[in-house]
């Protein structure tokens, strides 16, 4: 599986990001507070992990993490890639 997009609308303190991973590569940057370990946190709900109220943003009534992955299946050691 490969992650290539992520979406945060009202996460912690991000109001909207939109976030295309599918170049390849990625690094995450950034001076203290720049939101890098909220990037990471979001990344973990939108792979199942677990979340309590403190992660919706104030003044909002729910937070939304989506993302979009391409998944490739292995057969005889070739790799099949699915289109989403």
């Amino acid at each position: 599986m490969s992650l290539k997009r992520i979406v945060l609308r009202d996460f912690v303190i991000v109001q909207e990001l939109d976030l295309d991973l599918s170049g390849g590569f990625t690094v995450l940057t950034g001076e203290t507070g720049a939101g890098k370990s909220i990037l990471i946190d979001a990344l973990q709900l939108a792979t199942g992990g677990r979340a309590d109220v403190g992660v919706i943003r104030e003044g909002t009534a729910r937070a939304d993490i989506r993302r979009r992955v391409r998944h490739v299946a292995r057969s005889g050691g070739l790799a099949r890639h699915r289109r989403l």
